[in-house]
């Protein structure tokens, strides 16, 4: 029983998913754990981690995933595979689930599985060009390297790029999830738009990100035996005596008497550095093989495996060499007419080279001139490459019929590279022979249907273009193409051709770049209409942050609730900045600034230029909580926590269901939370850095129901708690906040503690002196942005009398947000001798104004 791939393409957001494996070592009786969510986004890209894990175009999910899931599948509701389960966003909670899971993209897997199968360590592919967004939103080449066939091509500086491997490059971001789920070797179309204004269909071969040495000393490490069988334990250490003292680092242990053949069991003999500098011979542990598994493992470089590349390459051949009747004594005979032209042209082909016929010549072309010790030509390229201006017609046809008549081993190095597309068509892809002969790189590639030759590519020079061979069918009679880069050689119709190979019909290569209708149909599917309005009403926020300071992660989420671009969200340090940033689902920019607070809720209101855009309308009358939101009902959160969309990424969605509906009775030391009303608390793992401000909405309508609390964590079970504020409790507010924004003086509500002075400074004693004359002893500072609650009233003071009490949190000082202690100090200081200052403070939800005297 297998599994097969779906199209991950097809994939979109809010599709179901369910992922497989064995989290925690659980699954000891060989079932699989099954945890069960939806696609939280498509098209993701996550930057290394360590040398390798850069994942590009993957698949983001909520369901559950932990250690141990890596590896297993993701499988959407029909039991297609969709992804590979490959990586998390773990951060600080500990190693387990966070509601989001990367997974490989299926796609990405049918592409490499050709090249994995073939045994050998594949690369991944570049262009090795360098795109950037510039600030009218083109995707522009920076640079191209001059020897890649990208820039053979035609591909320059500033050029822009429009479209690459049939989907719309719309940032360098696009491009690089793009570029980096294709293995190296491929050929792909690109549309680029040049310098002068017009566009240009291109084919591009892509590179390796890596050369072969530097591939195989960064992989071999990963490919050593785990285990070391007892029996080589005691020649292992004889080795390490000897290779101390081969470095100088005598053990002052004598070693061991050991035999020669024993000593050589199990090692190969290389060179290493000696003392001196000079290489000296040394001996290293082979790979250990049991003798069930010998017959199975071929060792040579740049293979992980060259058992199973003979496997698959015999097997292309010989399904090959069934369509014809194989007879190596037998000359092969062409000939024909050109098409739509009266020129005839004849070929025959032995194993000493090929009598020809052309319009404009014939003679003999020697094959015995290609080997290296008999090379007398002029220009060896120029015979490799014959006739002038093919490309190299003469070869490809030799190679040919060396390659269907003998056996490999008799010509050349044959191998099994993997599988590639013609002509840029990612529907089908073809298996791929290669051969290297006498310094030409000969690519064949074979339908995986019907086992036929249909592209044969001889690479005469890497700094030049391939003559391109296509064999088919057409009406009844073979013909075959040459090209040469992009220049068309001729196509030969065959009225003759002995032995009669097996062709295909071939699509024509301009095809695959279709009209822009054409290419619009082939897009991803589309989210339901519920989470599409969702995403473009939900915006990223990016202002103030600290690498230093947990829990300033400088970017949250925001809900627009008026068309004329109001954004509510959560009230946190990241709004201290000046300016803010706002990013629309349209990946559109705007600077914001903060024009209403509610600290008591703690919500914000923020605002940016625009008229109609798309937003949530409160409509629900609601005061409390009543039978419109149920336990049980299913619900959506939008939000961007980690970061993960940027761009015009669409951010993330998790699916759960209302778990409870409560009061949230926080404090200081427990959650670190004035408020303390009603909340939803879910079973989606919304808590996450960055996911503050987000929408909760109803699964079935997409009504707005709630925004996604802050990152509140309970201190004494370190728990985390995935809760939202219900939108009856911050509609009016909320109301308020958008009528006072429109009369705002643009004076900053909020000011970053980083902002007012350095740090010697920022308790000056005089501030201590006020407060203590006010009978104020606030709670001590543990950081710069301890939350300024009150630790002690003096009986019979001023505070005393006013009636402040001990745990009263001061939220604002003269109408401006205080979100830390430094800030309510600096605050007091700033006021002048003899003014009133009025303290705001927070109480059981309620908001209580006090007001003091600064003296001398």
């Amino acid at each position: 029983p297998f599994s097969s791939l779906a199209d991950s393409d097809r994939v979109a957001v809010g599709d179901t998913a369910f992922v497989m494996g064995n989290p925690f070592l659980l699954a000891l009786d060989f079932k699989p754990c099954v945890s069960r969510g939806i696609v939280s986004g498509v098209h993701r890209y996550q930057f290394p981690s360590g040398t390798f894990l850069e994942y590009t175009d993957c698949i983001q999910t909520d369901a559950a995933v932990n250690p141990g899931n890596s590896g297993g599948p993701v499988f959407n509701d029909h039991g297609g595979i969709i992804g590979i389960i490959g990586r998390c966003s773990f951060e600080k909670r500990g190693r387990v689930n966070v509601g989001i899971g990367y997974a490989v993209s299926s796609n990405q897997i049918r592409y490499f599985l050709g090249d994995l199968k073939s045994g050998r360590i594949v690369d991944h592919a570049t262009m090795n060009a360098v795109v950037s967004t510039d600030k009218e939103g083109r995707v522009l080449f920076d640079d191209v390297l001059g020897t890649s066939d990208a820039y053979r091509s035609g591909l320059r500086y500033n050029d822009q790029l429009l479209r690459f491997a049939g989907r719309t490059v719309d940032t360098a971001n696009t491009f690089k999830n793009l570029v980096g789920i294709f293995p190296k070797g491929w050929r792909l179309p690109a549309t680029v738009r040049g310098k002068d204004g017009d566009r240009y269909e291109l084919f591009v071969r892509l590179g390796g990100l890596h050369s072969e040495a530097e591939l195989i000393e960064m992989t071999q490490k990963m490919i050593e035996p785990p285990i070391v069988p007892p029996e080589f334990k005691k020649i292992m250490e004889e080795q390490e005596k000897r290779l101390k003292k081969l470095r100088g680092e005598d053990s002052g242990d004598d070693a061991e008497d050991i035999e020669e053949s024993d000593l050589l069991k199990g090692f190969k003999e290389i060179e290493v550095p000696g003392p001196d500098g000079k290489p000296v011979k040394m001996l290293q542990k082979e790979h250990f093989l049991s003798e069930a598994t010998k017959p199975f493992y071929d060792r040579q470089r740049g293979y992980a495996n060259f058992h199973f590349n003979k496997i698959e390459r015999d097997r292309v051949l010989g399904n090959w060499r069934k369509g014809f009747n194989v007879d190596k004594n037998a000359a092969w005979t062409i000939s024909g007419q050109l098409k739509n032209r009266p020129e005839t042209y004849s070929f025959s082909i032995d194993d000493q080279g090929i009598r020809y016929e052309l319009p404009v010549e014939k003679g003999f072309w020697d094959a015995s001139l290609m080997k290296r010790e008999q090379i007398f030509v002029a220009d060896p390229l120029m015979h490799y490459q014959a006739p002038r201006g093919s490309g190299g017609l003469f070869t490809t046809l030799f190679l040919i019929r060396m390659l269907a008549v003998h056996d490999p081993l008799d010509i050349a190095e044959v191998v099994y590279v993997g599988t590639a597309p013609l002509d840029g068509r990612l529907d089908k892809l073809f298996d791929v022979v290669a051969v290297s002969w006498l310094g030409n790189d000969v690519r064949f590639y074979f339908d995986p249907e019907t086992a036929s030759l249909a592209l044969v590519e001889m690479v005469g020079s890497s700094l030049d273009f391939p003559c391109e061979l296509r064999l088919r069918e057409v009406d009844g009679k073979k013909e075959f193409e040459i090209r040469y880069g992009r220049i068309l050689y001729g196509i030969f119709e065959a009225s003759t051709f002995t032995p009669e190979l097996p062709c295909v019909t071939q699509t024509a290569r301009s095809a695959v770049f279709g009209s822009e209708a054409e290419l619009k149909a082939v897009t991803t599917r589309t989210a339901t209409p519920v989470i599409s309005k969702a995403l473009e009403r939900v915006v990223k926020i990016y202002g103030a942050g600290s690498v230093g300071s947990p829990g300033l992660h400088g970017y949250q989420t925001g809900i627009l609730v008026s068309p004329e671009g109001d954004i509510l969200t959560t009230l946190t340090p990241t709004l201290q900045a000046d300016p803010l940033t706002v990013v629309l689902d349209s990946g559109r920019k705007f600077e914001a600034r903060l024009v209403g607070a509610d600290p008591v809720m703690e919500l914000a209101l923020l605002k940016i230029p625009g008229s109609d855009l798309p937003h949530f309308t409160m409509n629900s009358q609601a005061e409390s909580f009543d039978d419109s939101v149920r336990i049980g009902d299913g619900v959506f959160a939008v939000s961007n926590p980690f970061n993960i969309a940027v761009g015009n990424e669409p951010v993330t969605v998790q699916r759960g269901v209302i778990a409870a509906r409560t009061t949230l009775h926080a404090r200081r030391g427990v959650f670190e939370t004035p408020y303390k009303g009603p909340i939803f608390i879910t079973d989606a793992t919304t808590n996450n850095p960055g996911a503050c401000g987000g929408a909760l909405i109803r699964e079935d309508t997409g009504e707005l129901i709630g925004i996604l609390g802050k990152e509140l964590r309970n201190a004494d079970n370190h728990s985390w708690l995935n809760f939202a504020i219900p939108t009856f409790v911050f509609r009016t507010k909320t109301l308020e906040m958008i009528e006072q924004g429109r009369n705002a003086e643009g004076k900053p509500l909020l000011i970053s503690p980083e902002a007012i002075r350095p740090e010697r400074e920022l308790i000056p004693e005089d501030t201590i002196r006020v407060l203590q004359d006010w009978g104020l002893l606030l709670v001590s500072t543990v950081g710069r942005r301890t939350p300024p609650f009150i630790d002690t009233v003096k009986p019979g003071s001023d505070a005393d009398r006013l009636g402040l009490r001990p745990d009263d949190l001061i939220v604002m000082v003269n109408n401006r947000l205080t979100p830390s202690l430094a800030v309510v100090e600096y605050q007091i200081h700033e006021a002048e001798s003899g003014e009133p200052v009025i303290l705001t403070v927070e109480r059981d939800m309620e908001l209580l104004d006090f007001t003091f005297q600064k003296n001398d």
